[in-house]
């Protein structure tokens, strides 16, 4: 078997000049620089963290009501605006986009529970019965006039039903 000039050995050769060391196959030169990456983080990265805890803040601090309604919506607008700038949505982007739109639903329904609370509450108030009851300072007399205001009011919100 003759061997061919251009063929490369599939195995190192031993090293006349040197016993003991064998010869690498030669390589390519670009195998020893290591590709460039960017390093830089993706556009719009910084939106999608701060939709994402705003996100999480505002599901936390849903009970609060109102307060929490201001976080949701800036959760769901820096979700969108990391979309505009990143072309597509990623995942902090929609975690943040998905939990902010929960946070606003629960604090919009926590919202409404408040002012109908705080409603009712300050038609207490004003009724002339209690005012009477409060300045007479009678506590048993006040506690069952507020217990029965409370039974009338859950009996009414109980039976208003829907309609379409």
């Amino acid at each position: 078997m003759d061997k061919d000039p251009n063929m490369t050995p599939a195995s190192p050769t031993p090293d006349n000049d040197n016993p003991g060391y064998f010869n690498a196959p030669p390589r390519d030169s670009s195998a020893y620089f290591a590709p460039m990456i960017d390093e830089r983080p993706p556009v719009g990265t910084g939106f999608a963290v701060a939709s994402l805890i705003l996100s999480i803040f505002s599901v936390v601090c849903c009970c609060t009501g109102p307060i929490a309604l201001i976080p949701a919506c800036l959760a769901i607008l820096f979700a969108i605006v990391d979309r505009v700038r990143a072309k597509s949505f990623r995942g902090l982007a929609v975690t943040g986009l998905i939990i902010g739109i929960i946070g606003l639903i629960v604090s919009a329904y926590m919202t409404v529970m408040f002012i109908q609370g705080f409603s009712i509450y300050m038609e207490l108030l004003n009724d002339p019965e209690f005012q009477r009851l409060v300045q007479s300072g009678d506590a048993q007399a006040i506690q069952d006039y507020i217990n029965n205001y409370y039974s009338s009011v859950t009996n009414y919100y109980s039976s208003v039903t829907l309609t379409s």
